[in-house]
């Protein structure tokens, strides 16, 4: 017998029954059979809305997911939420739901949802997103400029292109006047090192504050669940 997470099977060995005589498919559990199971097995019922939850987002939903995932509830007694970072499963991704951070409590307060991002990829080498825009949507909420955690990074948004104008026309008097050839006044075309750090520090004074935010997979259904024929399934539909 043989099994495999993906059909990867020798074309030799297809269409030769001598050799390999079965060749079946497991689908996603429907949503009925996911309950059957849940409630056989599970033993924390108050869990049972947010396991059915927790399964419907993954990408595979299969007996032994299923089974491992009522097992852990049973043993901590806590929600599959709680340990959705370092359980062996992956939820459906590709759009996420961006949460600000409250510094001093640390409470997170959703302000986007469903949504695609840029970098796409935040559990990277830090390195590799220090500096970049954080885009969210079609927002650019700003340059990553520290990260905190996995996924959760601090963002410092930029002044809008008025502003900066705004803010660089006060110093266009700044600039030193020179004298021509013909002995006439005119202005230099270049700006010296310490008008550049000037406008610079006015620049940084003015920008608004950097703030933390945390990105999280949006809770995207698997087809199965989205088109299944439950109680469960019509009603997240």
């Amino acid at each position: 017998m043989l099994t495999t997470n993906s059909l990867q099977v020798n074309e030799n060995l297809i269409q030769r029954p001598g050799r390999i005589r079965y060749l079946k498919t497991f689908v996603d559990l429907l949503p009925a059979v996911v309950e059957e199971i849940i409630d056989d097995k599970l033993k924390h019922m108050k869990f049972k809305d947010e396991v059915i939850k927790f399964v419907s987002n993954l990408e595979i939903i299969t007996v032994d997911i299923v089974s491992s995932i009522i097992d852990e509830v049973n043993i901590h007694e806590e929600a599959p939420n709680d340990f959705k970072d370092v359980f062996n499963v992956r939820k459906i991704s590709g759009k996420y739901n961006i949460h600000k951070v409250d510094e001093k409590t640390g409470a997170g307060t959703e302000f986007l949802k469903n949504v695609q991002i840029y970098p796409r990829k935040l559990d990277v080498n830090e390195d590799e997103l220090i500096g970049n825009n954080f885009q969210a949507g079609n927002e650019n909420l700003g340059r990553i400029v520290e990260v905190l955690g996995r996924n959760v990074i601090r963002v410092q948004p930029e002044l809008s292109l008025d502003e900066v104008k705004k803010i660089a026309a006060k110093f266009s008097k700044r600039i030193s006047a020179s004298k021509g050839d013909d002995g006439s006044s005119r202005r230099s075309a270049t700006i010296s090192k310490a008008q550049q750090e000037a406008i610079k520090k006015e620049l940084e004074k003015h920008l608004p504050a950097s703030y933390i935010v945390r990105v999280e997979d949006a809770d995207i259904t698997n087809w199965k669940y989205k088109y299944g024929t439950s109680e469960y399934a019509s009603a997240l539909w």
